[in-house]
Order: structure tokens, then sequence, then C-alpha cells
């Protein structure tokens, strides 16, 4: 059985967020006069720090992501929009091992400077097996395991639009197609919706090779459910 292992790929930390609202916001270097920084706590490493947020101001709402960067002490957000500068910014933040980062900061002129900490968060054993085994034996393969924060949604404010996830972690699974890793104890945070999310990818070129179905799900869903205890799951290859 083999435990979650870090592939260096730049996608794998990059925080999905496909929010239908509008087109995600875009860094712009002529305004970098006024940002939001978010200043990581020690230990955290910039590279797995993973942050979507939403901009509010006369152009109605704006969704973005932070493209992780390796070796930073900080991660800066822009704060205009089609060159209209926004009054408001919701962030969701979540750094390994730590509770959520929340934040909701009403902006003026000047930028503003956040020093985000590091509240403990427990994990829990994961244990999941695939089959037909045969699957992960073809060709090199590992397991991308993504977090569905649906609860997000209504902290930044989202009606219609996808779930904001985040990448959790990448596994290699062994040759009985077993795997093993911690996920985060999120089951306090628990809305409709939910889940974690495990796809099967191409090690080479990081295409999907299938989805990952839970065996226990009587409706067929790729989305596992948030619990407070977690025992072997088994998962049927789904291909799409």
């Amino acid at each position: 059985m083999q435990f979650a292992t870090t592939v260096h790929r730049a996608c794998v930390l990059i925080a999905s967020l496909s929010i239908g609202v509008s087109a995600p916001a875009q860094t712009n270097a002529s305004h970098s006069h006024r940002t939001v920084t978010l200043h990581l706590p020690p230990g955290i490493r910039s590279q797995s720090a993973q942050v979507v947020y939403f901009l509010y101001g006369p152009f109605g709402a704006r969704g973005g992501g932070v493209t992780p960067t390796n070796n930073r002490k900080s991660l800066a957000l822009d704060t205009y929009a089609d060159d209209v500068a926004a009054s408001e910014i919701k962030i969701v933040a979540y750094l390994p091992g730590c509770k959520f980062v929340l934040l909701d900061i009403s902006l003026g002129r000047k930028s503003e400077d956040r020093q985000l900490f590091c509240m403990p968060r427990p994990s829990l054993s994961f244990r999941g097996e695939i089959f037909p085994v045969s699957v992960t034996q073809e060709e090199p393969n590992v397991i991308e395991v993504d977090y569905l924060a649906a609860w997000a949604k209504s902290f930044l404010g989202i009606g219609d639009g996808a779930v904001p996830n985040f990448r959790i972690a990448t596994i290699k699974p062994d040759e009985n197609g077993q795997f093993q890793l911690e996920v985060p104890d999120v089951h306090h945070h628990q809305a409709r919706g939910d889940g974690f999310q495990f796809i099967l990818r191409d090690l080479k070129t990081w295409n999907i090779i299938a989805f990952l179905k839970p065996a226990e799900n009587p409706e067929g869903s790729s989305v596992l459910s948030v619990q407070p205890s977690y025992d072997m799951v088994r998962f049927a290859v789904e291909v799409r």
C-alpha cells in the first residue's frame, strides 16, 4: 500500500474555479498600486497554498484564483476587473494542515495586507481500492484528490456556478490498486454538495483516464460525501 506523494506539477496545486458569474479576474500590472497581499504563516510553502476569491464592485462580481508560485512568503491579489476598482473582496484560502481562512475585506484607495495564521486542522486516515485493478496496471498513473467545498459558495456569494475545489493530494496506487492518504477533517463545514473527488490521471500527460466512483454511492455520483470517519472505500472506474 502506498501513501500520498507529491507530484511536482504546477497544475496540481492550482485551485480550479469555474464560476458562471463572470470570467476570472486577471492580474493587471498597471494596477499593482492597489492589491491585497496575503502573508503566509511560517512553514507553509507558497506552492501549496490555494486561494479563490470574488471581487465585487460596479462591474458586478468576478471570481478568480491564485496560481501558486515557488518560494514566496506572500500572495498578491489584483483588485481590479476590466480596469474598474472593486469595492469588496471575499477570500477563501486553503493551507495544508490548517483550517480554512475566510476574509471579507472592504477596499479603499490603499493596498491591504493580511497576515494569515494556521489554526491546525485534524486529519483522517483514508484507504481506497480501485477495481478493476487492471486499469492501474496498464500505464503509469496517479490519483488526483480534490475537496469540493460547497459551503464556500454561500460565503463567496455564489448562486449558480461550479463548486470551488481544492487539490488535497496526488497518490500513486500500488500494484493491487490500493492507496492510502490523510484527508482533512472537514465534516464540521459540511453542506449539500460537499465531498471528495478522485480522478485517475496519466502520469506523463496528465490527461484524465477516468473518474473513480465510490461503489457505495447509490446514485452513481463520483463525489464521496464528507464523513466523520472512513472505512476502506472501493472505487469503480468511470470513463467519461
